[in-house]
């Protein structure tokens, strides 16, 4: 089974390693792959994303981290939830996904979207 977990919070915020993270790990013991969408903050250098990415990748899980639109306000979450349908039809095409599975309800639209489309459990 492949699945996919969306969040609009970052991997590299507080949150994502206290929460996030320990929950995909789990996951990921049990399922053949995981991906996983996140929005992180321009501030994140590139190392630390590239440091967390190896990390993820040795546990058989891969990660799109896309950047959040913070200045553009309500706009911005618009165009970050276009960014999130973008990136989840290519993973449902190119990974054939099995499940998706979304942290909070700003993810859960996209997630909700997929299921009814292209019949995925959510």
């Amino acid at each position: 089974m492949k699945v996919i977990y969306l969040t609009y919070d970052g991997l590299l915020d507080p949150l994502g390693p206290s929460q996030i993270l320990p929950y995909v790990r789990g996951i990921s013991e049990f399922v053949e792959s995981v991906d996983i969408i996140s929005f992180e903050k321009k501030s994140n250098s590139k190392d630390s994303i590239k440091k967390l990415s190896d990390a993820l990748i040795s546990k058989n899980i891969r990660w799109k981290p896309l950047i959040f639109s913070a200045n553009l306000g309500f706009l911005g979450k618009i165009y970050d939830l276009v960014k999130m349908y973008i990136y989840l039809i290519y993973f449902v095409f190119t990974q054939s996904i099995d499940v998706v599975h979304a942290r909070g309800h700003v993810a859960a639209k996209p997630a909700y979207l997929i299921k009814k489309i292209f019949f995925k459990k959510f």
